[in-house]
């Protein structure tokens, strides 16, 4: 399982988390949280839920690439437009 580690925003694998915490379940007291879902991506961001766990983001960029194309741009500029 994947946790989000809301101190050093970056996520910690349930290997990690026994190996230096000895457990492998949640621990928020020192911030390490439980995401709403196991994602099948890998996310760029997480944001915070009411109930104490953590959506992770997943990044639209595909779909913003595609609306620059059908606006016009040729994909290669709608590439370069997004990764500035």
């Amino acid at each position: 399982m994947i946790f989000f580690d809301c101190k050093t925003e970056r996520t910690i694998e349930t290997a990690e988390l026994i190996r230096r915490y000895g457990t492998n379940t949640a621990i928020p007291q020192l911030g390490i949280c439980e995401l709403a879902y196991q994602p099948t991506f890998t996310p760029v961001a997480f944001r915070y839920l009411a109930d104490g766990t953590y959506l992770p983001v997943q990044s639209n960029v595909a779909d913003e690439i595609a609306n620059l194309v059908a606006a016009g741009y040729t994909e290669a500029t709608a590439t370069q437009m997004i990764n500035e």
